[in-house]
């Protein structure tokens, strides 16, 4: 028995689980009608159809909950107003400094055709469209018709009332349709540009893929709110600790800067989507639906390489950031001071990465792979003198980028300037900055190799 109570419970707590995963974000609207009878209160057509407001039925079906109104629209919740008196409350919470909305209006106009007389009667269309006030953008639009011959008192009023319910139900569920139309962001990938970064140091996180809870492409006018722990983020537009952006054509590139002081080992990226879908109203987060843990690391410099061929067949360029710790150890190597220091290689990132041949097709589909240093993958060593401190020279490993051509080939990007010269200093202070470069004129091409060492 406490087997079956046991995995009873495990079985009850996965399915909350998978429930919770693909919840909805259940948000509240405000729908108002606007039904117009464009006819004359004195007309024979009045005095037959009569204009009935409401009592036309049409909100009937959005209120009451024998007719799946009311509590029975859940997500987003349903609030109907009818637009001559939602107007008149309009004026008196202006007049008190407070603005209420609609989000939807049912705006529909009914027509007759005919004078009434037997057989035919009357021909009475309504036309209906659901109407994003925001956007001016129609979520639903339809058309009913019906004849009509007015034998007894009231008799095409009760018709009309009767046909206009039965027209209504055809935008049910109200809830649904609006859930559906407005794609709220509910799922999106997060994607970091490097693994881990330093104190100070920015990187791009990718938003991906939005998506609601059926897995559609959420629509480009929705809005999300982004904010780090300890970093910051360095666009989008600014609201209180958040930035907000707009997921226009599904990809949202968000700067993301790390603290310049330590406080705490990680940061971490949370997403939220938000229920405000007027332009002009600032969104306020509702439901988170992406976070990314990462470590934050210190490092004591940060060494940048760029590799350039250029040729008339060939083109290729990448660009590499490696983080490097602390010096680990240090010995001297000359009579003239200097000392051979080791760093420790905490991160290597791809910054920029590109190829292109003349002869494989413009390189269409290559796939790079990620960088890979020779020889001395866990230290780099770096010529410093013993007093100044000041970058002498760069002692430089050798190096690639590997990648893939469309045709499933390797190519390489190396470094193959590997002259004396190449590794000796040639601009900055040496002590927060140091630079150099080479250059090497091959028979198919120009190679170019330059790097850039920031210390901390």
């Amino acid at each position: 028995m406490k087997t079956i109570l046991k995995y009873s419970l495990l079985i009850l707590i996965v399915l909350i689980n998978y429930s919770n995963a693909f919840s909805k974000t259940c948000c509240n609207r405000n729908v108002g009608s606007e039904i117009t009878f464009p006819y004359n209160v004195n007309s024979k057509i009045y005095n037959d159809m009569g204009y009935i407001g409401t009592v036309s039925g049409w909100d009937d079906v959005f209120t009451h909950w024998r007719q799946g109104g009311g509590p029975s629209l859940k997500c987003p919740q349903i609030e109907m107003k009818e637009v001559e008196a939602h107007e008149n409350v309009e004026r008196f919470y202006d007049y008190f400094g407070v603005k209420r909305d609609l989000e939807y209006l049912f705006s529909g106009r009914y027509t007759v055709n005919g004078d009434g007389s037997p057989p035919r009667g009357y021909t009475v269309t309504l036309s209906v469209d659901l109407i994003d006030l925001a956007r001016g953008a129609v979520v639903k639009s339809g058309k009913s018709s019906w004849t009509c011959v007015p034998r007894e008192a009231n008799y095409c009023r009760r018709m009309r009332g009767q046909k206009t319910r039965e027209f209504a139900k055809t935008f049910q569920p109200l809830d649904k349709l609006i859930y559906d139309y407005e794609a709220i962001p509910e799922k999106v990938a997060l994607k970091l540009s490097k693994e881990k970064v330093a104190l100070g140091e920015e990187m791009v996180i990718t938003l991906q893929g939005f998506q609601d809870a059926s897995s559609k492409p959420s629509k480009p006018w929705q809005r999300i709110l982004v904010k780090a722990d300890n970093g910051r983020i360095l666009n989008g537009t600014p609201l209180e600790e958040y930035r907000v952006f707009e997921v226009g054509n599904g990809r949202v590139e968000v700067k993301y800067q790390a603290p310049s002081d330590r406080k705490g080992n990680t940061d971490k990226i949370k997403v939220w989507n938000t229920c405000v879908i007027r332009p002009g109203q600032n969104p306020i987060p509702e439901n988170e639906i992406a976070v990314k843990e990462f470590p934050i690391v210190s490092y004591s410099g940060l060494l940048q390489f760029t590799y350039l061929f250029q040729g008339p067949k060939t083109n290729l360029e990448t660009t590499i950031h490696i983080g490097l710790g602390k010096p680990t150890y240090s010995m001297p190597i000359d009579l003239k001071g200097n000392r051979l220091e080791y760093y420790p290689v905490l991160n290597k990132t791809i910054i920029k990465a590109k190829a292109w041949d003349a002869e494989k097709g413009g390189g269409s589909g290559f796939a790079f792979f990620p960088p890979h240093i020779y020889e001395l993958t866990q230290l780099w060593p770096v010529i410093t003198h013993a007093k100044t401190g000041k970058v002498v020279s760069l002692s430089v490993p050798g190096w690639f980028r590997e990648f893939k051509w469309a045709a499933g080939d390797i190519g390489y990007m190396g470094q193959d300037c590997l002259e004396e010269e190449f590794g000796k200093v040639s601009e900055g202070d040496g002590l927060r900055n140091a630079e150099g470069s080479c250059t090497r004129i091959l028979a198919d091409g120009t190679e170019i190799v330059r790097w850039k060492l920031q210390r901390y």
